[in-house]
């Protein structure tokens, strides 16, 4: 923030909208709020992610959730739907549309509608030493729909289940192991993880089996600590490489030596993959009968052998 502003970068920081979509409330925060009037109007959203290690793609849920900020800003722009807080929490602005906020924080004029002014969304990912950008993602209604309807089943399971119509055995889980899980700390009696029974009792191990697992995943943790400080070292050892053979009059540098050892960058073609979907469109101009071109795709498709996977996922006791 203060290197925003250090370089005179107007935005709101923790903006919150505040509507509601078929009788249910919808509260969104967004991290960053740029708002930028030259050379070209333009409002960017920006949601910060903190990463042990920079993903190489995007997260979907982080998407998701960027999707539905950019789209409720830009489908609430001329409704009182817009609050700002201080950095105490405390109200600077409340129930305003977007161009009142602006205008009151910074005297800009914005258009009369979103759709004059260019909209983005982007996802910060900040890792130790490096940082990465995705984007821009622009608002779409579709993906505003998603959220909406999401957060709506959600909302209308909640309220069936306080007024016990639904029992929480009952409520419907996702399906598969979901890493929000581990930090959820209502998973002590989730019904999702549903126990494996002898003589109607649930299978309870001695404490040998849990210092195996509690060990077990100290050593899981420990490679994924090596791994993420493994890439950062590479990553500075290419850079080093890179800018010390800049200057090398060789039109092919080579190995640079450091003590007992030396070290070198190459270029690695890409891997090859098949895009199905093309495929499928290609084969289907040839033949004329897109069930032929299913049944060919699906003869020359190969399944790999099945196996097994090993999830281990902590017990959280609230309170505790």
């Amino acid at each position: 923030m203060e290197a925003l502003s250090a370089t005179g970068h107007t935005f709101i920081p923790q903006l919150e909208i505040a509507a509601a979509f078929h009788g249910v409330p919808i509260r969104a925060h967004l991290d960053l709020t740029l708002i930028r009037s030259n050379p070209q109007p333009c409002i960017q959203v920006w949601e910060l992610k903190s990463n042990q290690r920079l993903p190489e793609t995007l997260y979907t849920a982080n998407e998701v959730q960027l999707y539905g900020q950019i789209g409720l800003l830009h489908a609430c722009w001329n409704r009182p739907c817009f609050s700002v807080r201080d950095a105490s929490g405390h109200l600077v602005l409340s129930r305003k549309t977007f161009q009142e906020a602006a205008y009151q924080l910074f005297q800009i004029d914005l258009p009369d509608s979103p759709e004059q002014i260019a909209v983005e969304g982007y996802v910060l990912s900040v890792a130790m030493s490096d940082a990465k950008a995705f984007g821009p993602y622009p608002p779409d209604r579709n993906m505003l729909g998603v959220c909406l309807r999401t957060a709506a089943t959600l909302w209308q399971t909640m309220q069936t289940v306080a007024t016990g119509s639904l029992s929480l055995d009952d409520v419907p889980t996702c399906q598969g192991f979901h890493p929000l899980c581990d930090w959820c700390d209502a998973n002590g009696d989730c019904p999702k993880f549903k126990p494996v029974c002898q003589d109607g009792e649930p299978i309870a191990l001695d404490d040998e089996y849990a210092e195996y697992l509690a060990q077990l995943t100290q050593l899981k943790e420990r490679k994924r600590s090596l791994e993420g400080d493994i890439a950062e070292m590479e990553d500075a050892l290419r850079s080093a490489w890179h800018r010390l053979t800049s200057a090398a009059s060789s039109q092919s540098p080579g190995w640079i030596a450091a003590g007992n050892y030396r070290f070198k960058t190459a270029a690695v073609p890409g891997r090859s993959t098949l895009d199905q979907t093309m495929l499928k469109e290609e084969v289907t101009k040839l033949t004329h009968d897109e069930q032929a071109t299913e049944a060919l795709l699906s003869r020359c498709r190969k399944t790999g052998a099945q196996h097994e996977r090993l999830t281990i996922s902590p017990i959280n006791t609230k309170g505790a």
